[in-house]
């Protein structure tokens, strides 16, 4: 698997946090947030991130493969930027979790990008150093954030239990890994692309109310190998018997 996938760095290059129509995307969810300052709190974090998941649902971006894919055998993908997954609404698991990852450099938290055989997704560190693993593939039903959280953590156990790669994006653009220049596109392009934002009056979808604090949620820290996530404290846990 790490020999099939060694240009694996390369994907940092796809992640476009200074880019103003991403910008202005997670704006949108920020603002549907309150205007949190993500990098300030966990909480603050979760927030931030949970209003642009409800901007990304509420304008129905989606999952879907690729038929002529890399993980097919074809040892190719073609691989959106975030925007055109924004003009487009829809993209594969890693077009997805890179779009998401790249909302989430934009509010100044680290994200990485796990590779697994047949799949990618995404992990965002919060301020505290806690690591929420994303599962983007769940924008296409329509989830919470709480629930793509979820099920992030049963990827990510998946994960662990056979070969995977994660790319800290940050580490490999600091390197010279970088976006092209990518065509200047006018300010109000998302009102071009019918993209709107859920009534500010709505309930966040996150299962992140308003009347939740850091406190409500809890962590929990694997040693070996080392990895961390933090779940709200309302959810049960079930050891595997496997």
């Amino acid at each position: 698997f790490n020999d099939v996938v060694s240009n694996y760095p390369l994907l940092a290059a796809w992640a476009t946090p200074g880019d103003p129509v991403v910008i202005s995307f997670a704006d949108l969810g920020n603002k549907l947030a309150g205007g949190p300052g993500a990098t300030l709190s966990d909480e603050n974090a979760l927030m931030s991130l949970a209003g642009m998941w409800d901007v990304s649902v509420h304008n129905g971006i989606q999952y879907k493969t690729e038929p002529e894919a890399f993980w097919s055998g074809q040892l190719s993908e073609y691989i959106k930027y975030p925007r055109d997954v924004i003009k487009d609404k829809i993209g594969t698991c890693i077009d997805t979790a890179l779009f998401f990852s790249t909302l989430a450099l934009t509010q100044g938290l680290n994200a990485y990008i796990v590779l697994m055989p047949g799949h990618a997704f995404s992990i965002i560190e919060l301020p505290s150093g806690q690591l929420i693993p994303v599962e983007t593939t769940t924008l296409n039903n329509g989830y919470t954030f709480s629930q793509a959280i979820e099920s992030g953590v049963n990827t990510y156990t998946n994960a662990i239990n056979g070969p995977y790669i994660i790319i800290d994006l940050q580490k490999y653009q600091s390197i010279g890994i970088i976006p092209p220049e990518l065509p200047e596109l006018p300010t109000d392009i998302l009102t071009v692309w019918n993209i709107t934002s859920p009534s500010t009056s709505k309930s966040l979808q996150a299962g992140i109310d308003s009347g939740q604090t850091s406190s409500d949620y809890i962590s929990f820290i694997n040693y070996a190998p080392m990895w961390s996530v933090t779940y709200p404290s309302s959810w049960s846990v079930q050891q595997s018997t496997s």
